[in-house]
């Protein structure tokens, strides 16, 4: 059997974003090869992405006449960009006709005419129409007549490609000299290297791609609108638990080494520190335990989760200053509440700090408190403390170990894979990003590696540790705003020697602000995922990104959870024990504290 090879023949020279007219098939032999590249496609229009997860369809002037080729393009669309991801388009009836009733999605006309669309995504909300279809061809394409259901569904394809914000893949500024059709409204984000064979690029030797989305289009789509609809959904909320919500700090740790999570809130009681523990009971997040007054004060220059002892139940640590000097309280479970371990007004060291940090430097699987510091002259100083069994010590200190003090991160992680968490300074240098990254050597910390230039911007909306990739070592996130798109772009950092850009993308399809960016792993397969929540005109909107080998992709977007999207704390955790971190939003409700409680489906 012979492929069939359709010529791209010439464009209708419409105003409008349209389809062409379907061009004469030639035949060639069927031992030709059409092979794809692997990158990923798509010309996005960034601000026209949808900020829904459902997009209306209605349709003007239905008559029984049409039912059919309209149940073609329905099919046509179901069986393509809404199969591949997160997008579904519902409805399908007919449009109001009431000029004071607006539809909120996109309204489609039949009419014998080259098919088009008034813009690009969410630019055609509620025009009269947005889009217009032909499903006779008397007056334009007339050889669609003999193949009426293979136009249709193909043009059908094309169209709602544009409704989902892609414009004409052959307007992108990297196209092959010997495509110039470019035609209708341009994208302002490229998602990859161009694609010769997408359903929106004219130039495609199969005309409409034959109404089949190429690799590349699925991909891009996934970018954009998540790869599936299965993710975050609420499982539990409560408006009020019985407490308030006003915290000095909200902390998150597994308090008796159960494996699972709770969630705390320490507070300040008329200068009495207090504190409420959070425990998932199997249904519900209820209060386990609480206290108005511990027996402390509630002032804190640093709060951190330590297992100081290597017991596999983690502890409280709090660092306050008194005049000056550094003092130290560790609080523990006892079985039925938190009480005070140990504490110390004066360490011996002063309380300044640029970082704290907690850390298993030299992978005995007890955690040390790191105290990152200015020496005065700008010059960075170490000191570690551990716990000798019965208190913190100072186990080690440098008041200069020949680095500056300033960063735009100080991060923790096993880069390397050996057990040993190192410390990670990330730092501008003029613009530039610079790392330094500082390891145990048995005695001391020690330089381990560091460039002044790595080759990459210094600004992040967010860093991130993860091994996203389940290897056992982590990676390095780096989160940031494209400014030429307003977009979020991605740079993952990997230790071969050093850490280096193991890949990068300034188009995710997503846009980069975010009320918290956390990472976790919510679906139990030992590989951390990345999570932004994210406000959408004050619902909260939840986006998962998953390495899927060679790149971070779009799994799961939620444009609206149904939530408000204000919160006093969030907690990526694993608080029922069956190895998949649930997502945990505290918010303030005109004084009372309320929980909701996120699972990653199914």
């Amino acid at each position: 059997m012979s492929l069939r090879y359709r010529l791209a023949g010439l464009l209708c020279a419409l105003s409008f974003l349209t389809s062409c007219e379907p061009p004469p098939e030639v035949e060639l032999d069927s031992q030709v090869l059409v092979t794809r590249p692997q990158e990923q496609p798509l010309y996005l229009k960034t601000d026209t992405v949808w900020a829904t997860d459902a997009i209306p369809v209605c349709w003007e002037n239905p008559t029984g006449a049409d039912a059919a080729a309209r149940a073609w393009t329905r099919d046509a669309v179901e069986q393509s960009w809404a199969s591949v991801s997160g997008i579904q388009f519902s409805g399908w009836g007919t449009c109001p006709t009431s000029p004071f009733i607006p539809f909120p999605g996109l309204r489609i006309r039949i009419n014998d005419e080259g098919p088009h669309t008034k813009g690009l995504g969410s630019a055609l909300l509620a025009l009269r129409p947005g889009m217009v279809l032909n499903f006779t061809f008397n007056n334009w394409s007339t050889s669609c007549q003999s193949r009426l259901e293979y136009c249709i569904r193909a043009i059908a394809v094309h169209e709602f490609g544009h409704a989902l914000g892609f414009a004409h893949e052959q307007n992108r500024p990297d196209r092959p000299s010997t495509c110039n059709d470019v035609q209708g409204t341009n994208g302002n984000s490229v998602l990859g290297p161009y694609d010769a064979f997408s359903v929106m690029n004219y130039c495609n030797p199969w005309w409409n791609n034959d109404g089949e989305l190429s690799a590349l289009d699925v991909e891009g789509a996934q970018l954009v609108y998540g790869a599936t609809r299965t993710g975050f959904a609420a499982t539990w909320a409560t408006s009020n638990i019985g407490d308030g919500p006003i915290a000095n700090a909200w902390l998150d740790a597994d308090l008796d080494g159960d494996g699972r999570g709770e969630v705390l809130q320490a507070f300040n009681n008329n200068g009495a520190l207090g504190f409420i523990v959070y425990r998932w009971n199997g249904s519900a997040m209820t209060r386990a335990w609480a206290t108005s007054n511990i027996g402390q004060g509630s002032n804190a220059v640093a709060w951190l989760i330590n297992d100081v002892d290597g017991d596999g139940r983690d502890e409280v640590v709090q660092a306050f200053n008194i005049s000056g000097r550094l003092g130290f309280n560790v609080y523990r479970w006892n079985g039925s509440g938190l009480v005070q371990l140990w504490g110390t007004p004066n360490i011996g060291q002063g309380s300044g700090a640029v970082a704290w940090l907690s850390s298993d430097v030299d992978g005995d699987g007890r955690d040390e408190i790191v105290q990152a510091f200015n020496n005065t002259n700008g010059a960075l100083g170490f000191i570690i403390y551990r716990w000798n069994g019965s208190g913190l010590v100072q186990l080690w200190g440098t008041p200069n170990i020949g680095q500056g003090s300033t960063a735009v991160a100080w991060r923790t992680g096993d880069v390397d894979g050996d057990g040993r968490q190192e410390i990670i300074q990330a730092f501008n240098n003029n613009g530039a990003l610079g790392f330094i990254v500082y390891r145990w050597n048995g005695s001391g910390l020690v330089q381990l590696w560091t460039t002044s230039n790595v080759g990459q911007g210094s600004n992040a909306v967010a860093w991130l540790i993860a091994d996203v990739d389940g290897d056992g070592r982590d990676e390095l996130v780096q989160s940031f705003q494209n400014t030429a798109t307003d977009g979020l772009g991605f740079i993952l950092y990997r230790w071969n020697g050093g850490l280096q850009p193991a890949w990068t993308t300034r188009d995710s399809g997503q846009g980069w602000r975010a009320v918290s960016w956390k990472s976790a792993d919510v679906d139990g397969d030992g590989r951390q995922e990345l999570i932004q929540a994210w406000d959408n005109n004050g619902t909260l909107g939840l986006t998962v990104y998953r390495w899927n080998g060679s790149r971070l992709m779009t799994q799961f977007r939620k444009a609206n959870t149904g939530y408000g999207s204000g919160a006093v704390g969030w907690f990526a955790r694993d608080l029922d024990g069956d190895g998949r971190a649930e997502l945990l939003q505290g918010w303030n409700n005109n004084g009372a504290l309320g929980f909701i409680h996120y699972r990653y489906g199914p």
